[in-house]
C-alpha cells in the first residue's frame, strides 16, 4: 500500500499531527517548504489578495502513490496559501487523496468550501476531509478568543481528543480497515 503524507505546517500544530499519521500509516512525510520566510504581513496579504507563494521543489514522485494525505492549516475558511501553490504545482500529480487540517476553527459551511477548493484545484474531489479545530481542546470562555486560539500548539494527548475523527477520516480514505480503527482505541 504506497501512501505518502505531505505537510505544510506554519505553527508546527499541523507537523505534529502530520508525524501521528506517518507513524500510523508507515509512511513517509514530503513537506512543503516556502522559499521566502513567512510573517504574519505574509500571510494577511496572501488571505486578502488570493496569493500563492514560492515554494521549494518537492522531492517526491507523487504519481507513485496510492494515496496521498494533504496536512495542512486552513487560512479564512481555505487552503493555507502554501498548499494552494503546493497545488497549482503538483495537483495535476495527484490520483487518490485526503485532506486533514489542525485549524484553529471549524466555520459553517468551512469543510464544504475546502472541499469544492480542492476538487477545483486538483481535478478531482478528495476521498475525504477532515478539521480537526483548536478552539474545541479550550475551555468554552476561550473557544471565541482569537489570542488564545491562534498561538495555541498542539501535542500528542490533544491529538487523543481527537483520535474518533481521525479514525473516521482514516476509514473514509480507505488508510484504515473498521476494524483497525477499534483496535487502536482498546
Amino acid at each position: 500500500m504506497a501512501i505518502s503524507i505531505v505537510c505544510y505546517s506554519n505553527t508546527g500544530n499541523n507537523q505534529v499531527l502530520a508525524d501521528h499519521l506517518a507513524e500510523r500509516l508507515q509512511c513517509g512525510i514530503a513537506h512543503v517548504t516556502e522559499r521566502r520566510r513567512r510573517s504574519w504581513l505574509n500571510t494577511l496579504l496572501d488571505i486578502a489578495l488570493g496569493w500563492s507563494p514560492s515554494i521549494e521543489p518537492l522531492q517526491i514522485d507523487l504519481e507513485s502513490y496510492r494515496h496521498v494525505v494533504v496536512v495542512g492549516p486552513v487560512w479564512a475558511s481555505r487552503l493555507a496559501s502554501p498548499l494552494r501553490s503546493f497545488l497549482r504545482d503538483h495537483g495535476h500529480e495527484l490520483g487518490e487523496y485526503s485532506f486533514i487540517s489542525v485549524c484553529g476553527y471549524a466555520r459553517p459551511e468551512q469543510k464544504h468550501r475546502l472541499t469544492d477548493e480542492l476538487t477545483r484545484r486538483v481535478g478531482h474531489a478528495p476521498r475525504a476531509v477532515c478539521e480537526l479545530p483548536v478552539s474545541e481542546l479550550l475551555p468554552r470562555p476561550q473557544r471565541n478568543d482569537v489570542r488564545v486560539v491562534t498561538p495555541y500548539r498542539i501535542c500528542d494527548d490533544d491529538l487523543r481528543e481527537f483520535a474518533d475523527r481521525i479514525d473516521a477520516f482514516l476509514k473514509e480514505a480507505g488508510l484504515i480497515p473498521r476494524a483497525a480503527a477499534l483496535e487502536r482505541v482498546s
